[in-house]
């Protein structure tokens, strides 16, 4: 039985190890790098209970186990960073969200509500992926003295500042839907360069896959977007991190960028900016709104020439199929 145990547990830390590697290996050099890092919640949890187990009847099969947990740890900090801690103060505050055109708040009646969430929310800077640009819509967004910078097909992004905005950009072909485009900002002593991204969808329908049945049909479409999805995120991440590090000012990077934290994508931006959830946030910070609700795919990205002081994610607010984000900063010397 021992013996048997520990072949167990020997393929379960080899197969750990495999998974956790798939951070390291771009989606562009091996397809499903993307795919089998999904699993790596699944074995810090399966690794995670067979720890349990064995503390309650100890014997040194515990230590696979344990070492399997350690090597992972960083997966567990930024899936719960349990001892991050807030400061106060702050210069400006920075909203994201992805409002699918507020097409989920007209369904209940309440797309004006939804408009006068983002419109009133009291923060400095807001940015917005599928965002709806009719002028009735800008006009109630420009309120209050905010500037406007606009980009992608349709104008489906958007940056809003309280603070001049002396150039912009566009990152991708004017033809993606999915794009990323940047402002300068002229805040006091200082210009701040943020991008905002809406980085390749999956491409696929949540919502509607609520069965078994659904899961199982749509199983092979899911399995190509996904791959694909992957590929060509690895490609933006690579385009997104080459433009802004030439950019001459300190840098937030913000949106959609429908990447789980476990990627190889994820962690290849991690090397050039520091997130902010992973820095103060607290809980898990889930930031999809829909039937697959453990999702953070929505992130805040900065470098280390400011301060994050608070992070929230605010899952109260349910006018999209994401929820907004928003985190305080101060510029350091």
């Amino acid at each position: 039985m021992k013996k048997t145990s520990l072949i167990f547990l020997s393929i379960l830390f080899l197969i750990t190890l495999l998974v956790y590697s798939t951070i390291w290996i771009s989606p562009q050099a091996f397809r499903i790098s993307g795919f089998v890092s999904l699993l790596i919640p699944l074995v810090l949890l399966l690794n995670g209970v067979i720890f349990l187990f064995y503390l309650f009847r100890p014997t040194r099969l515990m230590l696979i186990p344990l070492t399997a947990l350690i090597i992972g740890y960083r997966f567990l900090l930024i899936t719960v960073p349990v001892f991050n801690s807030e400061g106060s103060g702050g210069d400006f505050s920075v909203l994201s969200y992805n409002v699918k055109w507020f097409v989920e708040a007209r369904k209940d009646g309440g797309r004006e509500e939804a408009i006068d969430w983002v419109a009133d929310y009291d923060t400095e800077i807001k940015c917005f992926q599928e965002f709806d640009s009719r002028r009735a819509v800008l006009e109630e967004m420009q309120q209050d003295g905010f500037f406007a910078a606009l980009g992608g097909r349709s104008n489906t992004l958007a940056i809003f500042s309280k603070y001049p905005i002396i150039n912009q950009g566009i990152l991708f072909s004017q033809e993606n839907i999915n794009n990323a485009m940047f402002a300068d900002l002229v805040l006091p002593g200082d210009t701040l360069r943020i991008y905002n991204v809406h980085l390749e969808s999956m491409g696929i329908a949540i919502n509607e896959m609520s069965t078994t049945d659904d899961l199982r049909n749509e199983y092979a479409k899911f399995k190509s977007k996904f791959l694909n999805g992957s590929v060509q995120r690895a490609e933006q991440i690579e385009q997104l991190i080459l433009h802004s590090e030439s950019s001459p000012y300190r840098t937030i990077i913000v949106g959609d960028f429908n990447d789980i934290p476990y990627s190889y994508n994820h962690f290849q931006i991690r090397k050039h900016y520091a997130n902010a959830f992973e820095s103060v946030g607290r809980g898990f910070g889930f930031t999809f709104n829909g039937n697959v609700p453990f999702l953070r795919i929505d992130h805040q990205f900065y470098d280390k020439r400011l301060k994050v002081h608070e992070f929230k994610t605010y899952n109260d607010i349910l006018y999209s199929d994401h929820f907004p984000i928003k985190a305080k900063y101060s510029i350091l010397d």
